[in-house]
C-alpha cells in the first residue's frame, strides 16, 4: 500500500501489537472508529504525526512532520542475520572476525568468520533469548 509516495507495511512488535511501519517511523492505532482508524506516532505525545484510515485502506487525512528521526534511525552499521537472531562484528584482527549477539552480555552465541566474510569458521548458534522482532526496510534492519 501506497500513502503519498510511501510504502507502508504492517508489522507485529515484541507483544503482538500491529504497527503501520512508513519511512522508518512506526505507528500504531489509537482509535478505531465504525468506519475509520487513526494512526500516532509511536513517540508518544512528543510527537504530532498521524494519519487516518478507512476500513478499506484508503487515507482520509494524514500529517507526516516528525519532531524526531526514526526511532531506528540507519546508522551504517552492519549486522549478521542467523535463523532469525541479529550479530554485530564485535572483534576483528588480521586473520578473523568475532560477531557477537546483538542481545548484550549473557548471550554465549557467536560466530567466527574470515576477514572477507565468505567463510564462517565457527559458530556457537544456541541463544538464552527469543529472536528480536525486526523488519527490513529498503535494506535497513528495523528493530520493532
Amino acid at each position: 500500500m501506497k500513502i503519498f509516495g510511501h510504502g507502508v507495511q504492517f508489522v507485529e512488535n515484541r507483544l503482538g501489537k500491529l504497527l503501520a511501519l512508513i519511512s522508518g517511523y512506526t505507528y500504531y492505532r489509537d482509535k478505531q472508529y465504525a468506519t475509520t482508524h487513526v494512526w500516532r506516532c509511536t513517540k508518544g505525545n512528543t510527537c504530532k504525526a498521524r494519519f487516518t484510515l478507512t476500513n478499506d485502506m484508503h487515507l482520509v487525512r494524514a500529517m507526516f512532520a516528525h519532531s524526531h528521526q526514526p526511532a531506528n534511525y540507519p546508522c551504517g552499521k552492519r549486522l549478521a542475520i542467523v535463523h532469525g537472531y541479529t550479530f554485530y562484528c564485535h572483534k576483528r584482527n588480521s586473520k578473523s572476525q568475532i560477531w557477537s549477539c546483538t542481545n548484550g552480555g549473557r548471550c554465549r552465541a557467536r560466530l567466527i568468520m574470515s576477514n572477507d566474510a565468505l567463510f564462517v569458521n565457527h559458530a556457537l548458534t544456541e541463544h538464552n533469548h527469543p529472536p528480536p522482532h525486526f523488519v527490513i526496510d529498503n535494506g535497513f534492519y528495523m528493530k520493532i
